[in-house]
């Protein structure tokens, strides 16, 4: 296969770019006032992180590692601790419960992973933070989150 002289100025493809530019000049403007009017999200849509509580008021997580596991990120780290007395039925909870949102990629195979449903994905925006330290949720931060508005 033998490629023409314009092929190799790559002049076809900078007319294309051009035009496709070019065409868009004339379409209409949309502007999204975004604090005030928010879109909606997309169903199945994933954001902010939740972390269940169960009906004791104790987080659901058994601390078994399968979320922080089954992340491709390593975005969750999990400290476990034997369960207090009064907490019955379980044997350990997590002392310690983190998810680094920067490292995160929103898969939800930690939500997938787990065999008590301790942790969700909610259709929550995560906000825009200045810090990086800011981007690392604990556990007390991940269960203050509103449930999802799609839940029951």
């Amino acid at each position: 296969m033998r490629i023409g002289l314009m092929d190799r100025l790559y002049l076809p493809a900078l007319l294309r770019g051009f035009a496709i530019t070019f065409s868009h000049l004339f379409k209409p403007k949309i502007t999204e006032e975004y604090p005030e009017h928010r879109r909606q999200v997309h169903p199945g849509y994933r954001g902010k992180h939740k972390l269940n509580l169960d009906k004791a008021g104790h987080v659901k997580c058994v601390a078994c590692y399968l979320c922080g596991t089954a992340c491709p990120a390593d975005a969750i780290l999990i400290e476990s601790a034997p369960c207090p007395p009064e907490w019955e039925g379980r044997d350990r909870f997590p002392s310690r419960f983190e998810i680094d949102t920067m490292k995160c990629i929103y898969c939800g195979f930690c939500e997938e992973a787990c065999p008590v449903d301790a942790i969700l994905l909610t259709d929550a925006i995560p906000e825009a933070v200045e810090k990086r330290a800011q981007f690392v949720r604990d556990r007390e931060d991940l269960t203050r989150q509103p449930r999802p508005s799609w839940s029951r």
